[in-house]
């Protein structure tokens, strides 16, 4: 909540009309956005919003985020909410390889990417009872050389960032790779809650 406020306060506009104001927008990314029923037409919704949740006390959920604070918060939320396509996730993977451009058009400034790429937690230890192998390299937004969903794609260079229901984004720059990875750990039931050995089985299948 905080980073919304924030965003709100520099740019002036509410989350969500930034997001589309200052990076979907600019990089013609129409798949991108909070509350999706609310941009996508009727039969847009039936045939693209795959279920979310199946267990949720809200009901069956499609198209509405699965996270309960963000829910609360009127679906638009920095932690939560945000809808997407593994195609346009692509191209913020690929505006991150290349220095904060896509085709020509610049979204950040190439000191601001290299500074989010840059390791902030240098000699500090990794505390993840759940996951051994973790590091604690951390960027602005992203997470680096973490093998625990990266496997042996992970390298110091290495960049990402994961969602709770399973979703992933991995950057290799060396190998100018973007992987994208959407599974759902809560539906249709959470008898197989763990995504991790499908991120790291998909990452050694791309190494």
């Amino acid at each position: 909540m905080v980073a919304a406020q924030l965003v709100e306060h520099v740019t002036g506009q509410r989350l969500d009309q930034a997001l589309k104001s200052g990076i979907t927008g600019p990089l013609g990314l129409t798949d991108t956005g909070f509350t999706p029923k609310k941009w996508l037409s009727s039969a847009d919704q039936a045939q693209r919003l795959v279920a979310t949740d199946a267990r949720s006390s809200r009901g069956l959920l499609r198209g509405i985020v699965h996270d309960d604070v963000a829910n609360h918060l009127g679906g638009i939320a920095g932690h939560a909410g945000i809808f997407s396509t593994a195609a346009d996730l692509t191209v913020i993977g690929q505006l991150l390889l290349n220095g904060g451009t896509y085709r020509g058009t610049r979204i950040l400034s190439e000191a601001l990417t290299q500074r989010m790429l840059t390791n902030v937690n240098a000699g500090l230890p990794a505390v993840d009872a759940e996951r051994p192998n973790r590091t604690s390299d951390h960027g602005l937004g992203v997470v680096l050389n973490q093998p625990w969903f990266m496997g042996r794609l992970a390298t110091k260079g290495t960049f990402g960032h994961t969602g709770f229901t399973g979703t992933s984004l991995l950057v290799h720059p060396g190998r100018r790779l973007v992987l994208v990875l959407l599974t759902n750990r809560a539906h249709p039931n959470w008898s197989w809650a763990n995504p991790d050995p499908v991120r790291v089985a998909v990452a050694n299948l791309c190494a």
